[in-house]
């Protein structure tokens, strides 16, 4: 792994997401998705990640508006 760009994608995911409660849900929402794709679940995956990214799109939204 290249750890600049794991950093990076943590400082940015930081900047967004922000030193509150919705910190532990984005991380359970990445271990849902990670489950779902180790475990072959492929439509659930699928799911989880377009709601995880819709989600994370209205946090973007609200937190830089305009």
């Amino acid at each position: 792994r290249d750890v600049v760009g794991v950093m990076t994608l943590r400082g940015a995911m930081i900047a967004v997401v922000g030193p509150s409660h919705d910190r532990g849900r984005v991380w359970d929402d990445h271990q849902g998705i990670l489950d779902a794709v180790l475990g072959g679940a492929e439509k659930q995956a699928e799911m989880l990640s377009l709601q995880h990214i819709q989600n994370a799109a209205q946090r973007v939204i609200r937190k830089f508006p305009g």
